[in-house]
């Protein structure tokens, strides 16, 4: 029963603990904080936006829809629930 809400909670923390791993792990040789700032914030902005740009044709190639495909929802006929489909 609460493997659903642990399945959308526990994400979101375990980011914070990794980079406060990642701040533990380099505090002691990191050059003053005004020196690096802007290529950390940088590196931390740029790396996920290319991780994400690289992984849209990824996800086209690996979507088992044809073409030119449209998507039928699922839907309610005669009182009976009717699958969607692929069309």
């Amino acid at each position: 029963m609460m493997r659903p809400p642990l399945g959308e909670i526990v994400p979101l923390p375990v980011q914070f603990v990794a980079y406060a791993v990642v701040l533990m792990a380099t505090r002691a040789t990191a050059p003053p904080a005004t020196a690096s700032m802007p290529r950390r914030v940088g590196c931390l902005v740029i790396v996920p936006l290319v991780a994400m740009i690289a992984s849209l044709p990824v996800l086209g190639q690996l979507s088992r829809a044809p073409l030119d495909s449209t998507i039928k929802p699922e839907h309610v006929e005669n009182g009976t629930l009717v699958p969607g489909a692929m069309r």
